[in-house]
């Protein structure tokens, strides 16, 4: 009985409590709610306040700075006012299409690469075939997988014309977004694209700005993104011609290095690790060329000039361009002697990879003794690494996965693995994480049972 009336006791006090229970809730709440407010108010403030001096700041606060600028009361403001946040805004990926799917239908490795790193910093995720027949044998294999279709013109096997007439016989493609991407924008051209069935146009080279208009205007947002940013407070990302950052650029003879960065809206090192590839990439295109120069194949001569000119206006290698789009007009109107058109190509060639051979890295001065370079590996410390970098590739974090990477070389790692990493490098720089994580998965297997503990 006492047990009973104990307990009906606490209730009462508890019931007679439970107002300023309550409302010390609610304040506190509202205190946490009102500091968080506080401190975004005061991050804006500062980011506003420094704009000026933010050339002068250390990397470390550099990166804090970008993120609070990712923020959408910092992301409202206007760009133009302040140019120095539309370059840090410009730098970070924005993901204003987070969660989208869409197929690429491109078969130059350059504009590849280029789509890619620019559509990955929206939030689209990208399968790339490589002609008009791949692209519509995806489509159709992934029904309803894709939110839009990019579309090259100019594709071996099929071109984009004819494979956007191929999807749009099909019922469940008639109202699927394609988007031609052309570099001939001549009223015919468009039109042609029109009357294939496509809905739209990106002219090349890619402009980032022109490419996000084009995009907002078929594909999804998130409901975030389009609060916060509209057209006329679109981050430009560029570098102003009178900052710091633009004088910091490298002048590559053959390369216009700022127009790229502008046109493109990406940081320098970005650019740099795929004008490399490009290098890289196209030696094979090369002697393809000189190859069918040689025999009097202008057919096949101006499609690989074709290629090359097209990798290179994306990148900022007008001269080279322009060489290469002569050889493949004289190609296309059928002249066979093709020599000389060539040897003007071959010249501004050379000229744009020397430039690019200079960013690359120079090799580590002071090389290590053999026997130093031969010490075994702390196979423990190896294991977490490699573990950290499958992560990485598992969470597609590029940032990590180099960073990673880089602490992989300071091990030393033998020359089988060493070459195992810099594959794994090539791959995940061209985007191909996959691929490098399954390199990754296979050293994992290979390194001896880590021990008990």
């Amino acid at each position: 009985m006492f047990s009973t009336i104990r307990a009906r006791l606490y209730l009462l006090v508890v019931l007679a409590l439970l107002p300023a229970i309550a409302i010390l809730v609610y304040d506190e709440v509202q205190l946490r709610r009102r500091a968080l407010a506080k401190v975004r108010e005061d991050a804006v403030r500062v980011i506003m306040l420094m704009r000026n001096e933010f050339d002068a700041m250390v990397d470390g606060t550099q990166a804090q700075f970008r993120l609070l600028a990712r923020m959408p009361e910092v992301r409202a403001m206007d760009a133009t006012a302040n140019p120095r946040l539309a370059e840090v805004l410009g730098d970070e990926p924005d993901y204003t299409f987070e969660g989208t799917r869409a197929l690429l239908a491109e078969d130059n490795e350059a504009n590849q690469m280029v789509a890619t790193e620019l559509l990955a910093r929206l939030g689209i995720e990208l399968d790339i075939a490589g002609n008009g027949r791949a692209a519509v044998e995806m489509a159709r294999q992934h029904r309803g997988r894709y939110a839009a279709i990019l579309m090259d013109m100019q594709m071996p096997e099929m071109d984009g014309l004819e494979a956007t007439r191929a999807l749009r016989a099909d019922p469940e493609f008639r109202d699927l977004p394609i988007i031609a991407m052309t570099a001939n924008a001549m009223k015919h051209d468009l039109d042609a694209c029109l009357a294939a069935g496509m809905n739209d146009h990106v002219t090349k080279p890619i402009d980032r700005r022109a490419l996000l208009e084009t995009l907002r205007r078929w594909l999804p947002r998130r409901a975030t993104a389009a609060a916060a940013t509209t057209p006329a407070t679109v981050p430009a990302g560029l570098p102003d011609a009178g900052s710091g950052e633009a004088a910091s650029l490298p002048v590559l003879e053959g390369i216009d290095v700022e127009g790229a960065v502008r046109r493109l809206g990406l940081p320098f090192d970005v650019l740099r690790k795929m004008l490399i590839r490009f290098a890289d990439g196209q030696r094979q295109t090369f002697d393809e060329l000189r190859a069918a120069v040689e025999t009097g194949d202008p057919v096949g001569a101006a499609r690989h000039a074709h290629a090359i000119a097209g990798s290179a206006r994306n990148l900022g290698a007008e001269s080279l361009r322009e060489a290469a789009k002569a050889l493949e007009k004289a190609g296309r109107d059928g002249q066979a002697e093709l020599g000389e058109l060539y040897r003007v190509v071959e010249e501004h060639a050379a000229v744009v990879f020397r430039s690019i051979d200079s960013l690359r890295a120079p090799p580590e001065s002071g090389a290590q003794p053999a026997a130093a370079a031969a010490a075994p590996v702390d196979p423990v410390k190896l294991r977490g690494a490699l573990e950290r970098l499958r992560a990485a590739l598992a969470d597609f974090d590029l940032s990590e996965t180099s960073e990673t990477l880089g602490g992989l070389r300071e091990m030393g790692a033998p020359g089988d693995l060493a070459g195992d990493l810099a594959r794994v490098e090539e791959l995940a720089e061209g985007y191909e994480y996959d691929a490098a994580a399954g390199i990754v998965a296979r050293l994992l297997d290979d390194l001896a049972p880590e021990p008990p503990r």
